[in-house]
């Protein structure tokens, strides 16, 4: 496990060096061999894991998350949206797991401000900021961890997903 650093918060990327530690059984992932959505299993997480342990990077042929959109956010997870003038941002709020998440440029942002305090050498004070969700495990994350909201997906669910849901 990596130690938690600001440059991480900053630029979330940079955490997604390896999948194994992000990825949960039960969450979406998408299968370049297969070409679909396909639901993470022990198989798939042990596939992963095998690849990784020994400091490889899961190729982008073989596996990748799912990054988030409006149509996941619409289609899939059931949020309305809105756009918000007077902000400059979208908003779309979902009443089945009571979240909120902010579209700026291009970018998603979980509905909520966490404030941090800081100390660095001399200097003390705090950090508020909105978390950036990238992909669609991170929103699965964030309505468990939030919500106490277990997404559970049955076969048919993702039939209909990689029905709607067009990936590139």
């Amino acid at each position: 496990m990596e130690k938690y650093n600001v440059e991480h918060y900053v630029s979330p990327y940079l955490t997604y060096i390896t999948l194994h530690d992000k990825l949960r059984i039960g969450q979406l992932i998408f299968d370049c061999k297969k070409r679909k959505i396909t639901m993470v299993d022990t198989a798939i997480l042990s596939e992963i894991y095998e690849k990784e342990k020994d400091g490889k990077k899961v190729t982008k042929d073989e596996y990748r998350p799912l990054n988030l959109t409006d149509d996941w956010l619409i289609k899939i997870f059931q949020f309305e949206k809105k756009y918000l003038n007077t902000n400059n941002m979208t908003v779309f709020t979902s009443q089945r797991h009571g979240l909120k998440v902010h579209k700026r440029q291009g970018n998603y942002y979980l509905g909520y401000i966490l404030r941090e305090k800081m100390n660095i050498g001399e200097w003390k004070g705090s950090s508020s900021s909105k978390p950036e969700i990238l992909f669609v495990n991170e929103l699965m994350d964030y309505c468990y961890l939030l919500k106490r909201d277990s997404l559970k997906l049955t076969k048919d669910d993702l039939k209909r997903i990689n029905e709607v849901i067009i990936i590139n």
